[in-house]
């Protein structure tokens, strides 16, 4: 990545975009400690950040989430 970007890979086409700032940051944190707390308060799944998502294949899509959800199997 280029000094102050990120990129992501979408329909096989590398994207880059500038990472946001300070405020996206924060606005990201609440978010995710809230999502998380009602995740493990109800035993839904497991939440994380800016984690690698392989979104499609042939052609690849691979994306970076701010925070992602993952359901835990019935």
């Amino acid at each position: 990545d280029p000094p102050g970007c990120t990129t992501e890979l979408v329909a096989g086409a590398l994207y880059t975009l500038p990472l946001p700032g300070l405020r996206h940051g924060e606005c990201v944190g609440e978010v995710a400690w809230r999502v998380s707390l009602h995740v493990r308060a109800n035993k839904l799944g497991r939440c994380s950040l800016r984690n690698g998502l392989v979104a499609a294949r042939n052609p690849d899509t691979v994306l970076a989430p701010d925070v992602q959800f993952w359901r835990q199997p019935p």
